[in-house]
């Protein structure tokens, strides 16, 4: 399109009229003829330098068109030389962006300028778009699959003492767990037991047998002429006392009793030495 420059060539007696064109990347400049674009700006037909649109930047002087931002950049003002990093937990992957895009939950982006997002890796998770960085699965959790936006609690029987875990870990025999999410097993109290791993509970030891021990793996069988109830710490033996002149025969017994009272005596049958109950503690007799 031709521009036509009115230039007023004044002398006594006559008014001439000069016409010109401005070349693409060019606006008119009256009086002075042409001037180039400014970088930010284009001239596609020579009458007028248009600021670059968002999306698009032009850095150089006398250009007739604006160039496309590239793929993980972008430009939210009109008239720019360059354009912008997209920001950490954004990307583009499309030109022209006058924008970008937020990762989604489960993703995440920690490089500036790229053109996708990362999925969160296994033993991780992230419930918020546009993040940079996901988090780990905290104790009695885990995740075993990418791209999750949550974590799974450990179920009943198994538990889990370390963060950013992609698996929980069964309960070992001696130990159970009822409860899901857990950071921990509980160790069998006494009168129980459990033989196999991630059990959600203990067995009571049946009648006849015995524990007195934290987390055992199975119950111990009372000796001969004692007796226990279901669930018992100790057995009992019947009650028998033979005197033979001064002499005082003990039945020998494998647990201390419950309850003692000071002056007690039992044989440890462990031992195989008299045991006594000083009002504190027991006292082993040599």
């Amino acid at each position: 399109m031709k521009t036509l420059f009115i230039v007023l060539c004044i002398s006594l007696y006559s008014i001439s009229l000069i016409s010109q064109d401005c070349d693409p990347g060019e606006e008119p400049d009256p009086p002075f003829g042409c001037e180039e674009c400014a970088p930010g700006t284009a001239s596609l037909n020579g009458d007028a330098c248009i600021p670059c649109d968002v999306g698009y930047f032009q850095n150089e002087y006398a250009q007739d068109i604006c160039l496309l931002c590239p793929v993980g950049k972008y430009q939210d003002q009109t008239g720019q030389t360059i354009c912008k990093d997209c920001p950490l937990g954004t990307f583009t992957s499309q030109e022209g962006s006058p924008l970008c895009l937020e990762c989604p939950a489960g993703f995440f982006q920690d490089v500036k300028g790229q053109t996708s997002c990362k999925a969160c890796p296994p033993g991780t998770y992230q419930p918020d778009p546009g993040q940079s960085s996901c988090i780990p699965c905290p104790v009695g959790t885990y995740q075993s699959q990418s791209g999750a936006i949550s974590c799974i609690p450990c179920e009943a029987g198994e538990y889990q003492d370390q963060i950013g875990a992609i698996s929980c870990i069964p309960c070992e025999a001696g130990k159970y767990q009822d409860q899901i999410g857990a950071s921990s097993c509980i160790p069998c109290p006494i009168g129980s037991s459990q033989a196999n791993t991630g059990s959600e509970f203990c067995e009571q030891c049946p009648a006849g047998t015995y524990q007195n021990q934290l987390g055992s793996i199975d119950c111990l069988i009372c000796p001969s002429n004692s007796a226990s109830d279901p669930g018992s710490a100790y057995c009992t033996f019947e009650a028998k006392t033979v005197e033979i002149g001064h002499v005082l025969k003990l039945i020998p017994i494998a647990a201390e009793p419950l309850n003692p009272e000071e002056g007690m005596m039992y044989y440890d049958s462990n031992s195989g030495k008299i045991r006594y109950y000083n009002g504190q503690a027991w006292i082993t007799l040599d």
